[in-house]
Order: structure tokens, then C-alpha cells, then sequence
């Protein structure tokens, strides 16, 4: 049987495969599948199942989906910068989950619901592979067939038109899906700010310093962290906050819409104007967690 496809008989006679996708098609998982490819994959599985089993199974495609994670790899600009990424995601507890657990090689893996998010770093989880030295993995498993009708996670039902019992993992192997997963705890952790030029912590506070000078941006950070701390994501949580008062709370987000015009004309953001208050909020988390970090 191909290394890597694992098969399980379940009492009543339920099959279950899980295989890695890239790695049955191309033999390695460090690039991402694109578009058009999920049907070729399935494809190189169904021969792997068929040469592993001498009987006739219906195709891949239209087993019902137990679990599926969805990837997306990010290309930092070292090891280095991976491992200090993965050290801030282990103190950052993300909406309706607890704090993450710390797996193996530095992973950050929040396992509670119905989509599981997991960071960690590809060049250590691949034990060394060259291709993978800079690249931090992030991994959003969504688990039972039900969660993608779950009220949760009210992007997807629009993507789903198949009742829970007739659904096919073809069905769930499509781009919005995958848009709409990674989107719901991914962006929240990437701030929406890493995009295909991507800014690292350090250019982060660079152009945060840079932009505000160093007593405004010390400030600035310090209130970040504390309505952080506190539970604030957003600016209309902040606006309404009782732990600074109303002149620094409407001080602390003309400063975050500042700073994000000027991220904007640098081409670190591409919003338009119905995303603005996202990304305040997104500047906001981000800076929380940092200085939460430090």
C-alpha cells in the first residue's frame, strides 16, 4: 500500500482513508495544491486505494468528509522569524477557544469545535527539507461532515447545498470553502496584514515607529496590549471600554486608522472602504499581541 495513505475498517463496515492530497499527487506537501488540481489528487488516491485493496470502491471524491484540513503556507524570511512567530501565537487565545496547547517543534494547535486550527513550522515538520526553511504552515481541520451545515460557520452554508448525509468530499474541495476556513481564525491571526509582500513583526514595528515616533508608538502599543489583555478585538468594543477614558479610547483609534492609511499608501494594505474598520480592528489584535508577546 503507498506509504502515507492510511485505511481504517470501522465496526459496521465504515472505510475510512486519510491521505495527504499534494503529497499523493506530487509526492511532497510543501507547495499547496491550486485550483483544478483537487480533482487529480483524488485521482492519484483512488489508484493508491485500488492497488492497496483488491476490490472495487466507488471514487474518492464521493466519500462522505469526516475530516479535511485546509493549508495555506506563508514564506517568512527565516527560521528564525517562524520559531519567534509560533512563541506569540502560543499566548493568543482566539474567539470561543482556550488558550492553544504547544505540540512538537514549536506547533500551536487551538482543539476545541468545529474548525482546529494548527501553526507550525514546515521545514521542521518535514525534518529538514530546503524547500521549507521560512515557511510557517497554517492548518485549519474541519471536523464531521455536520460542521459544514454548523451555524458557526455561517460562510460556508452558502458554498454547501447538499444535506449533511449526502455531501461528498468533492463537494468541499472548492476555494471559497477553503477561503472561508482559513479566513475565519487564519486572518485573524495574520492580522490581514500579510498579504503577497509580506510584513514581518520586526517591519511591523519599524513602520510603526517610523511613522509615529517612538513616544506616541511606545503609547500607542502599551494601550493596544492593555485593551488586549482585557478582551477587546475591535473598535467598537474599544470605543466602549471603561478602562481608559473616552479621550484616550477615541485618541487610540484615530491612531490606528491613521496608521492604517499610511500602511495603505505603502503598499502594505489593499482595503477598500467597506474593509476599514476590519482592518482597525486587525491593527488592533495585532499590536495587542505583540505587546503581549514581548
Amino acid at each position: 500500500m503507498a506509504s502515507g495513505l492510511h485505511l481504517t475498517l470501522h465496526d459496521g463496515g465504515a472505510l475510512q482513508a486519510e491521505r495527504s492530497l499534494p503529497k499523493a499527487l506530487r509526492g511532497e506537501n510543501v507547495t499547496d495544491l491550486v485550483a483544478g488540481e483537487e480533482v487529480a489528487a483524488l485521482a492519484a488516491v483512488d489508484r493508491e486505494i485500488a492497488e492497496g485493496l483488491d476490490v472495487e470502491l466507488p471514487p474518492l471524491g464521493s466519500w462522505l468528509p469526516n475530516r479535511v484540513d485546509y493549508c495555506q503556507n506563508v514564506q517568512l524570511r527565516d527560521q528564525a522569524e517562524v520559531i519567534r512567530t509560533l512563541e506569540k501565537y502560543a499566548g493568543i487565545e482566539l474567539p470561543r477557544k482556550a488558550l492553544p496547547v504547544r505540540g512538537q517543534e514549536h506547533s500551536v494547535t487551538w482543539g476545541h469545535g468545529a474548525i482546529r486550527p494548527k501553526v507550525y513550522s514546515k521545514f521542521l515538520e518535514t525534518r529538514g527539507d530546503p524547500r521549507a526553511r521560512g515557511v510557517l504552515r497554517y492548518e485549519s481541520g474541519v471536523i464531521k461532515a455536520r460542521s459544514f451545515k454548523d451555524k458557526y460557520l455561517w460562510p460556508l452554508r452558502s458554498h454547501v447545498v447538499a444535506p449533511c448525509d449526502e455531501l461528498r468530499l468533492v463537494d468541499v474541495l472548492n476555494p471559497a470553502i477553503h477561503a472561508a476556513v482559513l479566513g475565519r481564525y487564519v486572518a485573524y491571526l495574520r492580522g490581514d496584514l500579510m498579504t503577497a509582500k509580506e510584513l514581518s513583526d520586526l517591519d511591523f514595528m519599524r513602520e510603526l515607529l517610523s511613522f509615529f515616533g517612538a513616544p506616541i508608538a511606545a503609547r500607542l502599543l502599551g494601550w493596544c496590549t492593555v485593551f488586549y489583555l482585557v478582551g477587546v478585538r475591535n473598535r467598537r468594543d474599544l470605543l466602549a471600554s471603561p478602562v481608559a477614558a473616552v479621550a484616550t479610547r477615541y485618541r487610540v483609534a484615530a491612531q490606528l486608522r491613521e496608521f492604517r492609511v499610511h500602511l495603505v499608501e505603502k503598499g502594505w494594505l489593499d482595503l477598500t472602504a467597506e474593509t476599514r474598520d476590519a482592518a482597525v480592528d486587525d491593527l488592533l489584535v495585532r499590536l495587542g499581541a505583540l505587546g503581549k508577546a514581548a
